[in-house]
């Protein structure tokens, strides 16, 4: 057992990820509401939480905003290359966050995150790419 000199509370959060095996539960997960995703290409009204609170770390070393990821032209970095710090704090986390905050990003890039209908995103960015800026 390691020790910490801090105490670590964990927090256990439940995710239902969709795969074949167990597609025929999605109807009973707490949340899930097809007819809502369609009608407005977005499932939940509050802001996504993956850009702010975990990190998932494959085990090639890739860094993924979210566990839904599989693709390594999607990652935002490997920690083969850098550090957790510095792929945490890089421009492709800070544009995936300003999507769903009120603060914009200077210069954004396009993640991954642009395309995901999980979560409601806020409007600057698009108004942004409309006015060409």
């Amino acid at each position: 057992m390691l020790d910490y000199p801090f105490d670590l509370d964990p927090i256990l959060e439940s995710l239902y990820l969709v795969m074949r095996h167990n597609q025929h539960e999605l109807p009973a997960y707490h949340g899930s509401q097809p007819r809502r995703l369609i009608a407005r290409r977005y499932l939940y009204d509050e802001p996504c939480f993956y850009p702010y609170r975990p990190m998932t770390i494959n085990p090639d070393g890739a860094v993924a905003p979210c566990c839904a990821i599989s693709h390594m032209r999607l990652d935002f970095g490997s920690i083969h290359q850098h550090s957790v710090r510095k792929i945490w704090n890089s421009l492709a986390y800070r544009s995936a966050r300003s999507l769903f905050s009120d603060r914009p990003v200077a210069d954004p890039v396009q993640t991954v995150c642009d395309g995901c209908l999980l979560y409601k995103q806020r409007g600057h960015r698009v108004a942004a790419e409309r006015a060409g800026r």
